[in-house]
């Protein structure tokens, strides 16, 4: 349970070495004991991510926490790191943490951190403790790559729709015909998408098709390797985010 360790009465008794037993004395005013919590939030990139820490009933004193946050997707390199002690001041029942975002000039994925509280006084229950901030990307790509100009006719020309692998046919489990919608949602047999925007390294259809792979289900089957050119136009329109442009 939570103790009221904030509350001015209980700190006379502890002075005095009241006790009753040697246990710690009940806390004043009765009804349910209070807690902290913090909730997810949502930070454009390069602003600065607010949090809010609440108490569940306003302090009768200082109700004294610590914080700190914690990568996730996103590393040291996207917020500034942050820990320290805190309070909720007497009178109060909330405060906040400010956390920079880094504004950079990459065109990416959002990403998120964490802020996780702690206290002496307060025993969290579930995810009360921890609050997760996703850092909204606001850069766009650049794209020198275009699908309809020059990755579809690639698709198109080794009939990856209908030569009976995907599409129409039957086989690996990937049915698409080579439209942009049906690319990036086509799954592989394992249940994982083929194209990982932003990641070509990640992205089955470019695996499969990359000059260093060597295994059985080399693509395009039946036929010559794709082209260099052909292999590279793939690899960097997906790691340009697989835009429909």
């Amino acid at each position: 349970m939570f103790k009221k360790s904030y509350y001015p009465m209980l700190f006379v008794a502890l002075i005095l070495g009241c006790s009753d037993g040697g246990e710690t004395p009940p806390p004043t005013g009765g009804g349910n004991e209070p807690s902290l919590s913090i909730s997810d939030i949502q930070v454009a990139e390069g602003n600065t991510a607010i949090f809010t820490v609440n108490l569940s009933e306003t302090a009768t004193g200082n109700v004294l926490f610590s914080h700190s946050t914690q990568t996730g997707t996103a590393s040291s390199a996207d917020f500034t790191a942050s820990s320290g002690n805190d309070t909720i001041m007497t009178g109060m029942s909330s405060t906040t943490i400010s956390v920079v975002t880094t504004q950079d000039t990459l065109g990416e994925q959002s990403e998120t951190f964490s802020l996780i509280l702690s206290s002496l006084d307060f025993v969290f229950t579930g995810n009360d403790s921890i609050a997760v901030c996703t850092i909204m990307d606001d850069d766009q790509p650049v794209s020198t790559v275009s699908y309809t100009t020059d990755v579809k006719p690639i698709l198109d020309s080794v009939g990856c729709g209908v030569i009976g692998c995907h599409g129409n046919g039957t086989g690996s489990g990937l049915t698409f015909t080579p439209t942009h919608s049906s690319i990036t949602s086509a799954m592989t047999t394992l249940g994982d998408k083929i194209i990982v925007p932003f990641s070509a390294s990640n992205s089955p259809v470019y695996i499969m098709v990359s000059p260093t792979f060597y295994g059985l289900s080399r693509m395009p089957k039946f036929q010559d390797t794709l082209s260099t050119t052909q292999q590279n136009l793939i690899r960097d329109w997906i790691n340009e985010g697989a835009l429909d442009n």
